[in-house]
């Protein structure tokens, strides 16, 4: 099967050969293989493809697959048999198989066919290979011819024998390295070897020349690799060989490599210009010519033909691309090594460098060429537009541009210029360096070349230009030739040109030497001139200064040699200087050829360069004027003659030519410009029309319209000028199309016209109209124009041709397109609104003045005057525009058609323009009314006396003539009958001009005429039209401006009409709500009164009280009254600059906004909202009074839902009342009424968008807002009228839309603004923090209160309005909490507190994940602290249990991040705490106790475990105390939750006292199962192996997780107790005694804690429960006694009992108290009874212990337990009891002490303690004789009669003596209240026997004094009788 893809028909052509070539390829790879049938069919397939390829019939497939059979038959079969199939081609295929062959022939030792005759014959065939520029070639031909045996020359004797190789070796081995950084210079050690001496014992034997340009040849071809460092290298060892070998036999090697590489090196430099589309699609097309070549039809072969399609072109083609101009260039350097040489053979070397000149130098650099040719290429594609005529530049631009980049496209562009530059520069080099110049075979063409090229604006063919003339060696030149290559640098050229004088007075240029040196100088200056780009990094700025350098020098020049440059620079076009301009100019345009036109590069540069002589030396050249001119004049013509033959040039062309015209018309302007005197002949004048203006005049309508043209241009020069007017005035013959001011102003008339080209013809109108003719002088003379018609006036024109200059008669039939055009600007209000077209409307307003004088069309001039006046009506117009304007009314006036109708609205600019010159102009204007109309004079001549001026003073008011005016106008008004509405209309806008002036003698004058003509107006009850028109539209109007004026004075004139229009019209709809106001009565009360005061505070006192009555509903007031007579008082007060030193203005002015703004619309609201927005954003007035006022506007946001329904039921009701009232009134004041409030009606829907233009910013929205409401609204009858004049809806769907709208309006409108507010910059934001001042400065808090007032409008929104904004809002304020400044932030807090409080707990999670975002480094984390505790505390008088659940976690993270983490220990650096304020307090255990007392039940495991796992992680001490103390907090926070009860309570004290919580110990368990249990199949660790190197360091001790869990314990513990303590556990229910007993046994536990604080607090809440009836105390008494002694054995010993061992001791004798004293079970021992008494003993001694002893023995004696230790105590207690100074410890030891008496049985012992009272009635103290009576009174009260009448002896005598000598009358009156209390015990037996003793003592005289005996006889004798 094989085999047979290789048996092709032998009489066919080979159409396919990729599947012979596979099978070729597989043969020698099967097995088995038959030889003998496979070698024939393989061998008559390769001779038949010899055949083929020898015939050419096959391409690039024949010789690859000629190859693979080759390669296959030398593997099958011996060499011997393929002799004769050896090819002899040099095709790369064919040199592998050739390469393939020999090798084989090499290897297998057969030398027959390898002999030196074969090298001979094949070297003839190959020899030129060895020069190839492809490597492959070179290296397959180099290993050919290295297999054959060559024979080298025989060596000498005497030389040493040394193995040479053969040159083919050498260049083998050279040829195997690399080109590379690394290897190139083992490659140059090879190259070396083949300089010519040491090559020639290496060159084989032969015929003389055959192998001696071996290593030329090989050289040669190393030049042609792209690597710099092997070119200098060979070049060298080149030169060896020209300088060896015979000069023919070199020439004719070199010579032939650059001819051939000239025409290959040009080839490719047209190539570099190719597009980018054409070389893209190379590929594709050489893949399509291999497909098409015989042998390569492969479609049907499938995957095998595409790989056979790769494999040939791998092999054809070798891949490199090789730089033939780079070579040419390297051999043109070369020869500059070896010019002797060269020089001889110029006959070939002058035609290859002029054709260089010619085929590729000129095309790349068209500066230079001497013709372009601009015609299509034949061959190109003809595109569609390719019969256009030339009106084509009439068509838009863009599609013209589409079409020159298509055209571009399909075009060759030009060769690269810098490469032909380069190779020029080489190519010069070689004949700069000849030395007989003159000899050169066409050196005439050289010559002229050489003075070309020194023209060159490239300095450094200049510099070898100059060097190729230097070789001349001329004698004139050659004494200069420094100084010329010196101007030739950059470096040296300024010094140069100083240096070089060339003027006839210097001495450095012989006069001899002129002739021929200044034309050399001439060129090299003229070169330098025109050089663009400056050296290294100068750029154009160096260019212009050296050009600058260049004309100056020019300037010390002679004046031939300056004509010399002149024609320089003219050469070009010299020719068109010959014969008249007009001559000259149609013989341009009849000899143009596109085929060989000048370079338009050339002729840019040529205008370029004319411009810049033209501006430096146009004093110098005035007699070469005419020549540069009639040059100009000609390219111009030219130029548009090649632009008419637009469908024969390259599209690419068209752009280029059109600037040239461009540049050309620019010239011609310079020349007028310029040479304002020139005298231009009338030859001159026609060329000018006939090249630049005709050719082009009738295209300025529709190429102008977008900017202005250079023939625009030019005519505006001419209009500059009155000596070029006539110019404008010339006429082309039978072409009336062609008048150039026709044409110029019909540019006014286009649809789309820029300003600057409006600019520019109206300035030449302007120039014109204003110009005077003009007057010939000595050097300036009029122009001869031919064919110049100057147009006339028609018959009845308002102007005559007498005294009309000529600028104006030309302009005379323009008038009309003119005035057309200002008739459509003026009527544009929109353009003339904006600030940039200020200037440009001013501009034309003055032509409009100028040229309306020439205005002959009445209907004409009456619209004019119609579209000027509201220019005026707008005021805020400069003076000059005023003027102007009224000027042309004026002029107009007198043409149109009814002047009278033009009254009111000029009467309405009295009250607008307020300067003196266009008000007298404005007076003027007005006269000329009465010129036209007689009957107004009446009108005028008042208004002219009102505006009178004093003569004698400058810029003085004539008061006398303007008084005496006012008066008599004041009685024609009080006289007038009917009203003259003209007359009143304008002696009221001259009374509002009148308060302008602030003058009081005119202002009372105009208040007394305003007054009247109100009063009158009354009077004679106008009809509703006539009452609106003066009234409303006039008066109120006024007074509405006037209100707002600046001016004190203004106002209060104003405030005074407003008060006489409320008290003339106070039924008026308008005036209704202002009688409120009013008390005719009492001027005190009076409002407006107050709002005239000249004492300011009498002014805040009517606007605070006014604020108040708004707010309480006294005064009801609509809105539009509000708006428009209240606010503009109150915004006098906030903004009045005079107004701000007061505060109390201030303050009122702010209540009142914020009572108005409670009472607007919707619509008047929004509008003080933006205006307050707008103040604030433009910092119009404080930045602190502006937040103040946005806030209170904010505040009084009251357009929710609730509130506008109250409204409307509020407002429905006050319409029932006024309809009611109504009813009653009169029928004719019913239709009053009627119309009156529909009046309000309108003016409520209408007022705030006629009050919107008082404020600088748009209000647009709200009116569509508005609009937008009342198409919600349906027609409403007459009793909702009320609802709808105030603004609000009638029912609930227009409250729902009136809602909807407000909220969109709020969401897109209100919203951004404010946050552009909150967000705005400081000044010290944008300051640099070195500069920054580290003052507090107040601006960076005034905003912070607005985000409140925000957040408080967008709690009335929707909740997806506030979720979109709230955001911003928060992270604003969180963002400032970062402020340095502690005032800042306590401002920043206070506002987030308050925000908070309106939003609630709600968003507090989202406002600690913002603060913590924020506040996360250095300083800020302390406030963040602070500031969380600052909101919660906030937040807790409306806080519930739960609502802080959420925030638990992030919570718990900020606090214990301050408590335990690195924050913990900033607060210990005092730096830190010193200077930060809120790092000095730490907050966070009090906020534990707040989180825990609002916390839910079930987040409490969330609290405590945290604090667990700190405990169970730190070995800290500190760390401990503080998680004590922190669950101290929150146990006391637990207390106080409401949401927590009893069983909660216990259950969490029981689970934490237990360590059982359920979370916790779940956790453990998960900790405990995480880590993964031991592989049981793993083997134990051996113990031989050594442990780990230990680290640096000591190794810190594990730590037990429980080692610290006592401090829950602890915590369980307290809050068992606290509980128990406050109340929050009930002791009295059953069910909390069952929860409480298991608590017995845990506390027993607790006991035996090794932990102080544990057993404290175990034995504090024993001593609680012990006090209850609980069976687990009964059933552990005796443990918990026993317990308790162990606990006093162990703590209370001498010295142990200090710190938290005090307390445990103390606990424990509290819990032995109450255990002996309540539990009744409990035994206790005698030796425990010692034990606790001897405590006792020590304690009652001891200050800080004795109330423990003192309850630990009322507890035993309550027992009554019996030790014989009892009685010494008893008796130390009882003399404690006495000499004790504290009163508390005296009466608990006489507690005692009564209680062992009473209780006790102590028998005969109870005398001696009687004694012992008895005896301290003599205490030295009283304090302690007063314990004794009150022991003894106890005594008394307690024991038995019997025992009291035993020892009743004992007691009297010593109470008598107390009562007669003790010192205290305390004392003594407690010894008598104890003798009754004791007499009252005793029988009569007993009373007698005492008695009967103090008789005995009264007898025998001896006791006390005498005082005794009465006061003691009458205790005992009222004690007998009562008892007997």
């Amino acid at each position: 099967m094989v085999l047979s893809l290789i048996q092709l028909p032998l009489d066919q052509p080979f159409s396919d050969l990729s599947l012979p070539w596979a099978a070729l390829v597989l043969l020698p790879h099967l097995r088995p293989l038959a030889r003998y049938h496979v070698v024939p069919a393989v061998t008559d397939l390769l001779n038949h493809l010899l055949g083929q390829i020898e015939m050419e019939k096959l391409g690039k497939a024949g010789p690859v697959c000629g190859q693979q059979a080759l390669s296959c038959l030398l593997t099958l079969i011996a060499l011997a048999h393929l002799l004769s199939l050896v090819p002899y081609t040099t095709d790369l295929s064919a040199l592998l198989l050739g390469d393939l062959y020999y090798t084989r022939l090499a290897l297998g030792g057969l030398s027959e066919h390898r002999t030196h005759n074969a090298l001979l014959e094949l070297y003839q065939i190959l020899h030129t290979n060895l020069s190839s520029n492809v490597a492959k070639i070179r290296l397959l031909t180099l290993r050919i011819l290295t297999h054959f045996e060559a024979e080298l020359p025989v060596q000498t004797e005497g030389e040493e024998s040394v193995a040479v190789q053969p040159v083919f070796a050498v260049c083998l081995q050279a040829e195997r390295v690399p080109a590379t950084v690394q290897d190139y210079r083992e490659k140059l050690l090879h190259l070396r070897k083949l300089r010519h001496d040491l090559a020639l014992g290496c060159l084989p034997q032969g015929p003389p020349g055959t192998f001696q340009q071996v290593p030329l040849r090989y050289l040669i071809a190393m030049l042609f690799i792209n690597f710099r460092s092997l070119w200098d290298p060979v070049i060298e060892l080149l030169v060896s060989h020209a300088r060896g070998m015979d000069n023919k036999s070199f020439w004719q090697v070199f010579y032939e490599h650059l001819e051939t590489v000239a025409g290959l090196a040009e080839k490719e430099l047209q190539r570099r210009g190719e597009d980018a589309d054409e070389d893209s699609d190379d590929e594709d097309d050489d893949r399509s010519d291999s497909a098409g070549e015989a042998g390569c039809d492969v479609i049907r072969s499938g995957d095998v033909g595409v790989l056979f399609l790769e494999q040939a072109k791998l092999t054809s083609d070798p891949g490199e691309r090789t730089d033939f101009t780079n070579f040419r260039s390297q051999l043109w350097r070369a020869m500059t090594h070896f010019p002797d040489c060269v020089e001889p053979r110029s006959r070939e070397l002058s035609p290859l460098f002029l054709q260089f000149i010619s085929n590729e130098y000129f095309p790349a650099d068209l500066l230079v060429a001497p013709t372009q040719d601009l015609r299509k290429k034949k061959e190109g594609p003809v595109p569609e537009d390719a019969e256009m005529t030339g009106e084509e530049e009439e068509e838009d631009e863009e599609v013209e541009k589409e079409e020159v980049e298509a055209g571009e496209r399909r075009q060759r562009k030009a060769p690269p210029k810098r490469a032909a530059a380069k190779q020029l520069i080489a190519h010069l080099k070689v004949f700069a360096k000849f030395t007989n110049p003159r000899s050169l075979y066409m050196e005439s063409r050289l010559n002229e070349l050489y003075h070309q090229l020194l023209c060159h604006q490239e300095q450094e063919i200049q510099k070898v230009a100059l060097d190729c003339i230097l070789t001349y060696k001329d004698p004139h030149i050659l004494p200069y030739k420094e100084n010329l290559q010196r101007l030739l640098d950059d470096k040296h050229f300024k010094e140069e040109i100083v240096h070089f004088n060339i003027s006839e007075e210097g001495e450095v240029v012989d006069a001899l030497h002129r002739n021929t040196l200044i034309p050399l100088l001439m060129r090299i200056l003229f070169g330098r001139l025109r050089s663009k780009a400056g050296s290294k990094f100068q750029g154009k700025a160096s260019a212009s200064a050296r050009s600058s350098i260049v004309l100056r020098f020019l300037g010390g020049c002679q004046a031939e040699e300056l004509g010399m440059f002149i024609h320089l620079l003219l050469e070009p076009l010299g020719h068109h200087a010959q014969g008249s301009c007009v001559e000259a100019v149609e013989r341009a345009v009849s000899q143009t050829d596109v085929a060989a036109v000048l370079p338009l590069g050339r002729q840019h540069s040529l205008l370029n360069v004319i411009t810049v002589v033209i501006d430096k030396l146009g004093h110098l050249i005035q007699a070469h004027l005419p020549q540069v001119m009639q040059i100009v004049l000609c390219l111009n013509a030219s130029i548009s003659a090649i632009l008419d033959q637009r469908e024969q040039l390259k599209p690419g062309c068209i752009n280029p030519l059109k600037n040239l015209r461009r540049l050309g018309v620019l010239r011609v302007l310079d020349f007028f410009e310029g040479f304002e005197s020139y005298a231009f002949s009338a030859q001159e004048l026609d060329g000018i029309f006939q090249a630049v203006v005709w050719p082009q005049v009738c295209r300025l309508p529709t190429e102008s319209p977008y900017s202005p043209t250079p023939l625009l241009k030019l005519i505006h020069v001419w209009s500059k000028n009155a000596r070029y007017f006539p110019l404008l005035a010339k006429q082309r013959p039978d072409h009336p199309e062609c008048d150039i001011l026709l044409n110029v102003f019909s540019l006014l008339s286009a649809k789309k016209i820029s300003s600057t080209t409006i600019a520019m013809v109206l300035d030449i109108a302007e120039s014109l109209i204003t110009a005077p003719d003009f007057v010939a002088t000595e050097t300036a003379v009029e122009l001869n124009v031919n064919g110049c018609v100057v147009p006339q006036p028609t018959e009845g024109a308002a102007v005559s041709a007498d005294g009309l200059p000529l600028g104006s008669k030309l302009l005379l039939p323009h008038v009309s397109t003119v005035l057309a055009f200002f008739s459509d600007v003026v009527s544009n209000t929109e353009r003339t609104k904006r600030k940039k077209n200020r200037t440009q409307v001013a501009k034309e307003l003055s032509i409009l003045s100028k040229i309306s004088r020439f205005v002959n069309d009445k209907e004409q001039s009456s619209t004019l005057i119609t579209l000027l006046l509201p220019y005026l009506h707008r005021g805020s117009n400069s003076q000059e525009m005023e003027l102007d304007i009224l000027a042309t009314v004026q002029n107009l006036l007198r043409r149109c058609l009814d002047p009278s109708a033009f009254l009111a609205p000029l009467s309405k600019l009295f009250s607008i323009i307020l300067d003196k010159l266009p008000r007298m102009a404005l007076t003027k204007t007005f006269l000329t009314l009465s010129e036209r109309e007689p009957s107004l004079g009446y009108i005028t001549d008042v208004t002219a006396k009102l505006n009178a001026f004093d003569s004698r003073h400058l810029d003085e008011i004539y008061f006398d003539v303007r008084l005496v005016a006012f008066q008599d106008a004041t009685r024609h008004i009080e006289a007038m009958a009917p009203l003259d509405m003209p007359y009143i209309n304008t002696i009221l806008h001259n009374i509002f001009y009148t308060y302008e002036l602030s003058d009081m003698s005119l202002s009372d004058n105009a208040t007394l005429c305003m007054m009247a003509l109100i009063t009158r107006v009354a009077a004679l009850g106008p009809d509703e039209q006539t009452y609106k028109e003066v009234v409303q539209r006039t008066i109120l109007e006024a007074v509405h401006k006037g209100l707002r004026s600046k001016a004190d004075s203004v106002r209060h004139e104003y405030t005074t009409v407003l008060a006489w229009l409320v008290k003339t019209f106070p039924t008026k709809a308008e005036f209704r709500d202002l009688v409120q106001l009013t008390d005719y009565n009492d001027p005190e009360s009076d409002f407006f009164e107050h709002m005239k005061h000249i004492q300011i505070h009498r002014r805040g006192r009517a606007l605070r009280k006014l604020a108040k009555q708004l707010s309480d509903g006294v005064v009801v007031m609509s809105s539009r009254s509000l708006q428009s007579y209240i606010m503009p008082y109150t915004m006098t007060a906030l903004f009045d600059p005079d107004m701000i030193k007061h505060e109390a203005m201030t303050s009122a002015g702010t209540e009142m906004v914020a009572a108005v703004c409670r009472r607007l619309t919707w619509s008047k609201y929004l509008y003080y909202l933006r205006q307050f927005i707008h103040t604030l954003q433009t910092g119009q007035s404080d930045q602190k009074l502006a937040v103040n006022l946005l806030v209170t506007v904010l505040e009084a946001f009251h357009f929710d839902h609730k509130t506008l329904s109250e409204e409307m039921v509020a407002a429905k009701a006050r319409e029932a009342e006024r309809a009611a009232a109504a009813a009653a009134a009169k029928s004719n004041n019913r239709d009053e009424i009627t119309a009156a409030s529909e009046d309000e009606e309108d003016a409520m829907e209408t007022d705030s968008k006629a009050e919107a233009g008082d404020i600088p910013m748009e209000t647009e929205d709200s009116d569509e807002e508005d609009d937008a409401v009342d198409a919600a609204k349906p027609k409403v009858c007459t009793e909702n009228r009320a609802a709808v004049a105030s603004g609000l809806p009638q029912n609930k769907t227009e409250l729902e839309a009136l809602i909807r709208n407000i909220h969109k309006s709020v969401q897109t409108n209100i919203l951004p603004r404010l946050h552009s507010c909150l967000t705005a910059k400081v000044k010290q934001d944008d300051e640099h923090k070195s500069v920054k001042s580290k003052e507090f400065q107040e601006e960076e808090v005034v905003r912070i209160p607005l985000a409140f007032a925000m957040v408080k409008l967008l709690n009335t929104l929707p909740k997806h309005v506030m979720e979109a904004n709230l955001p911003g809002i928060l992270l604003k304020v969180c963002v400032l909490l970062r402020n340095r400044y502690e005032e800042v932030r306590e401002v920043v807090r206070g506002t987030l507190v308050k925000i908070m409080e309106t939003l609630g707990p709600r968003y507090m999670l989202y406002l600690l994940q913002e603060m913590q975002s924020v506040l996360n480094r250095g300083y800020q984390v302390h406030v963040l602290t602070y500031t969380v505790y600052q909101l919660l505390a906030a937040l807790c008088p409306t806080l519930k249990t739960g609502q802080l659940d959420h925030c638990i976690p992030l919570l718990l993270e900020i606090f214990n991040n301050e408590l335990f983490g690195d924050l913990s220990e900033e607060k210990e650096v005092k730096g830190i705490v010193s200077k930060l304020m809120e790092a000095r307090h730490s907050k966070s255990m009090v906020s534990y106790e707040l989180v825990a007392q609002y916390c839910g039940k079930k987040r409490i495991t969330q609290l405590i475990l945290p604090l667990k796992e700190i405990l169970e992680a730190s070995s800290s001490v500190k760390v401990c105390g503080k998680v004590g103390d922190v669950l101290r907090r929150m146990v006391l926070g637990l207390l106080a939750n409401q949401g927590i009860d009893h069983q909660d309570i216990l259950l969490l004290s029981h689970a934490l006292v237990s360590q059982s919580l359920p979370l916790l110990t779940q956790r453990d368990r998960d900790k405990a199962s995480a880590l993964p249990p031991l592989d049981p199949r793993l083997p134990p660790p051996s113990c031989l192996l050594l442990p780990p190197t230990p680290t640096r360091g000591v190794r810190k001790a594990a730590v037990s997780s429980h080692t610290n869990m006592h401090v829950l314990v602890d915590a369980g513990l307290k809050l068992l107790y606290q509980s128990l303590r406050s109340g929050k556990v009930s002791s009295s229910e059953p069910a909390v005694l069952q929860m409480l007993d298991p608590f017995v046994p845990l506390l027993l536990e607790c006991l035996n804690s090794m932990h102080v604080k544990v057993t404290t607090e175990a034995l504090t809440t024993l001593t609680w429960l012990l006090r209850l009836s609980l069976p687990a105390v009964q059933q552990t008494s005796s443990q918990l006694n026993q317990q308790l002694f162990l606990l006093l054995n162990d703590y209370s010993k001498a010295g142990a009992a200090r710190g938290e061992n005090y307390q445990l001791v103390q606990s424990c004798f509290r819990c032995i108290t109450v255990l002996v004293k309540s539990v009744k079970g409990s035994k206790i021992s005698d030796i425990q009874l010692q034990v606790l008494l001897g405590y006792a003993e020590e304690d009652i001694y001891d200050q800080s212990r004795q109330a423990t002893a003192f309850s630990l023995l009322k507890a035993i004696l309550s027992r009554k337990l019996i030790v014989p230790e009892m009685e010494q105590l008893m008796s130390k207690v009882a003399k404690l009891a006495v000499s004790n100074g504290n009163t508390v410890v005296r009466m608990h030891c006489r507690q005692i002490y009564q209680k062992y008496l009473l209780d006790y049985p102590l028998g005969k012992k109870l005398r001696p303690h009687l004694e012992f009272v008895v005896a301290q009635l003599s205490y030295e103290h009283d304090t302690g004789r007063q314990v004794a009576l009150e022991m003894l009174e106890y005594i008394f009260q307690t024991f038995p009669q019997d025992l009291l009448t035993q020892h009743s002896g004992l007691f009297l005598a010593p109470l008598a003596l107390v009562m007669v000598n003790d010192d205290s009358a305390q004392c003594k009156r407690m010894a008598a209240l104890d003798i009754k209390a004791l007499l009252a015990k005793l029988d009569v037996t007993q009373h007698n026997s005492l008695y009967a003793l103090v008789q005995t003592w009264m007898a025998a005289g001896k006791v006390g004094p005498p005082a005794l005996l009465p006061h003691s006889g009458k205790v005992l004798c009222s004690r007998r009788e009562g008892g007997s």
